[in-house]
């Protein structure tokens, strides 16, 4: 039995024992699943998204917040006191509509009885006037708007990512593929050299020449397998799943006959930039409420009053209504030193939003050479293919009539590997630069 058999019979053994003694155990099916479909799963359940959505929530949350400076306030109050004090017990005499000609008697107001009072309280009041709070107000809208605009932005970004780890899972399984057609390759041809050895017309060394590449095949083998097990984890992680699933990608990796490039320029309206825009109408609002923090604020206010020695019984009924109007004149440097920094960030981020616009730009210019790039990389990969698959071919045969050595059949299917997978990684890596540029387009 030759060494690569053994290996096989031994691993065959192995599985056999496993599911005798663990029958739970199934080999689980892959599910197919498309490119949209994966992306559609992802904005429903990932994680980023959702954080995203609740931050606007939270931003929404606090409109409602700032809302209240504007609308009226009712409240109750019930109090009960008890008291000897002179002046408190006469005024709740006069609150209760309860004084009497002896109440003025000196003895009686130096050193009153104590006197209970029941107080039932309705109040109410409302702002009228009130430019900071409404300032304030606006900044709070804008900041929604930002954070719809960067909820946005990560959906986009998330979807990048699903295309990543779409394609990324797709790269791993065709290098699988292509690695399983090496080892069996590399099987065959140490079968025939195994053969002419036994027959007397190879060397030792030819054939542990080709044990060796049998042996770094299976290595290649297993490492491969080991990234389909990492990028289907990575997989499960972007799609955020209730449970672990093997995926088996549906969409292929296009060439360049195939793939629509994204074209266009710079899209100022991207989402990005769209949120930094409405971060600074922010900062221009709360800017204006510095301003504006030295106007007279105006308030109506009014309240209903019941009084009475019991509760509840409420003999005495009062009323007030007024206007009230508060005027910080002065606060140090308070409204100033606010009006600069707010003044000073809004400048920050205008410079902020340009930089981030010429770097786009810039990345944009760089994508495009990219995939032209690599376009170029890929004709060369297929030609690379067709003339290995031709020059492995050509040494079989002269190996079949013994003017070729088993090294030469090694290069050359090692060759040929190389060139296979060096096309998969550059398909790969057009399939994501077109994705890229569509996400710096959008």
């Amino acid at each position: 039995m030759n060494m690569y058999s053994y290996t096989n019979l031994t691993k065959l053994l192995s599985l056999t024992v496993l599911l005798f003694l663990y029958p739970g155990i199934e080999v689980s099916a892959q599910t197919p699943i498309t490119l949209e479909q994966a992306i559609e799963m992802a904005r429903q359940s990932n994680r980023s998204i959702q954080l995203a959505d609740q931050t606007t929530a939270i931003k929404r949350a606090t409109l409602e917040q700032s809302k209240a400076h504007f609308l009226p306030y009712f409240g109750v109050q019930l109090t009960d006191l008890a008291t000897n004090n002179p002046l408190n017990v006469f005024g709740f005499k006069l609150m209760q509509e309860d004084v009497k000609q002896s109440d003025f008697a000196p003895d009686l107001l130096n050193d009153p009885d104590v006197r209970n009072n029941f107080n039932l309280s309705l109040n109410a009041m409302m702002t009228l006037y009130n430019p900071e709070a409404r300032a304030e107000q606006d900044a709070v809208k804008a900041q929604i708007k930002m954070s719809e605009a960067m909820a946005h932005r990560v959906a986009d970004g998330i979807q990048l990512e699903v295309i990543k780890a779409y394609y990324a899972l797709l790269l791993t399984q065709h290098t699988v593929e292509v690695l399983e057609n090496t080892y069996a390759a590399s099987q065959a041809n140490y079968e025939i050299v195994d053969n002419y050895f036994n027959q007397g017309l190879m060397l030792k060394s030819d054939l542990l020449d080709m044990q060796i590449m049998v042996n770094q095949s299976e290595l290649s083998l297993g490492t491969a397998q080991m990234k389909v097990a990492n990028a289907q984890s990575y997989f499960n992680h972007i799609l955020n799943t209730s449970e672990y699933t093997e995926y088996l990608p549906t969409d292929e990796l296009r060439d360049k006959e195939e793939l629509l490039i994204a074209e266009g320029n710079l899209n100022p309206e991207r989402a990005d930039f769209k949120a930094m825009q409405y971060g600074i109408s922010a900062l221009e609002n709360m800017a204006e409420a510095a301003d504006k923090s030295n106007r007279p604020k105006l308030n109506v206010f009014s309240s209903y009053a019941l009084n009475d020695e019991i509760p509840f019984d409420n003999r005495a009924t009062n009323f007030q209504i007024g206007l009230s109007v508060g005027w910080d004149i002065y606060k140090g440097n308070l409204r100033k030193s606010t009006l600069q920094k707010t003044n000073a960030e809004i400048n920050e981020q205008q410079l902020a939003l340009e930089q981030k616009l010429a770097e786009a730009e810039l990345e944009i210019l760089n994508t495009q050479r990219a995939i032209e790039d690599i376009n170029s990389q890929i004709e060369l990969h297929e030609l690379s293919i067709e003339q290995a698959e031709e020059a492995l071919k050509i040494r079989k045969n002269r190996f079949a009539q013994g003017l070729e050595k088993s090294t030469d059949i090694i290069n050359a299917e090692t060759q040929l590997s190389h060139k296979k997978l060096a096309r998969l990684s550059s398909l790969f890596e057009l399939n994501m630069k077109n994705a890229y540029l569509k996400f710096l387009l959008n």
